[in-house]
């Protein structure tokens, strides 16, 4: 969809998103475990300022969920084994 309502609702998702990252974090490595969580706009790490590696998340389904890519020019599709692509 397009329209002001749909960026409006994609703006909130964000913010929800992000303050939960960040309050889920904070309260991991108040445990004294490490953590982070991922910018989804830019693909970087939140907490740990000094690490400029961008996050993909498609080479994180390749390698944690077994999902296929296949390439589609400057892009990859992921695969789903159940609904495809």
């Amino acid at each position: 969809g397009i329209g002001d309502h749909i960026e409006a609702e994609k703006d909130r998702l964000l913010n929800v998103f992000m303050e939960f990252g960040a309050d889920i974090s904070q309260k991991i490595r108040a445990r004294g475990y490490w953590a982070d969580y991922i910018d989804p706009c830019s693909g970087l790490p939140m907490l740990t300022l000094n690490c400029n590696k961008v996050y993909s998340e498609v080479d994180g389904m390749e390698c944690l969920l077994n999902y296929r890519a296949y390439n589609a020019g400057f892009c990859k599709i992921l695969t789903h084994p159940k609904w495809g692509s």
